[in-house]
């Protein structure tokens, strides 16, 4: 009996999950991963050309892509989405959520280049 609350004492989370939750967070997580995981390459894109912009000079693009991804999307189409579907129908709104900043990203970014590689040019 004592070995058993020593191994609470040190590792109460992991006996926590090993011992209650497992089901129930692995039949909410594995279809949530499936589904969210399509939407990593557009959100690795749009990190990226946020980045890319700031390194340019323009940070705005970086903080309007998270805005965009984050408050004007993600929790409003969340809300709906759980109130219509149901948690399992929630997760799609990552899709719209990573799509809208990806395409605003990608376009506002090169875009920049363009007029920052004619700044160049027209110096020369």
């Amino acid at each position: 009996m004592e070995q058993k609350q020593n191994k609470m004492a040190v590792m109460p989370m992991k006996s926590l999950v090993l011992n209650m939750s497992i089901p129930l967070m692995l039949s909410i997580g594995i279809p949530a991963l499936r589904i969210i995981s399509v939407t990593f390459v557009f959100a690795a894109v749009t990190i990226v050309c946020g980045y890319f912009a700031s390194g340019l000079g323009n940070g705005v693009i970086n903080m309007v892509g998270g805005l965009i991804r984050q408050l004007v999307l993600l929790v409003p189409f969340l809300w709906i989405f759980s109130r219509i579907f149901g948690i399992g129908g929630a997760w799609y709104a990552f899709w719209i959520s990573e799509t809208a900043p990806f395409l605003y990203s990608y376009f506002s970014a090169r875009r920049l280049l363009k007029r920052k590689l004619e700044e160049i040019d027209g110096r020369k």
